[in-house]
């Protein structure tokens, strides 16, 4: 009897397992902040959750500068500078 009831609990773990929508990376990825490993004009290497991206971006961006992910081009993240850092504002105010 506790053998049927463990394989019934494993087979409804399972099933709901498989209701689960997987979300796709886009979702997850666009809007989050990274730093910039590399320069970026216009290809480079920014570090975002813990991972290496290939990046691209249409402004120059200095290495260590904080980024924004605003997309996903195949496997790569498009980025823009993210105006909302402290490192942002120190180059506005440089200039």
């Amino acid at each position: 009897m506790r053998i049927l009831k463990k394989i019934f609990l494993m087979v409804r773990l399972a099933i709901r397992s498989r209701r689960v929508k997987a979300q796709p990376v886009t979702s997850r990825i666009i809007g989050l902040t990274g730093r910039a490993e590399t320069a970026i004009a216009p290809v480079g290497t920014v570090f975002v959750r813990n991972e290496l991206w290939r990046a691209c971006s249409e402004s120059h961006i200095e290495r260590g500068a904080t980024v924004q992910v605003t997309g996903l081009a195949g496997l790569n993240l498009c980025v823009d500078p993210d105006t909302d850092s402290e490192d942002w504002k120190r180059s506005l105010e440089a200039t």
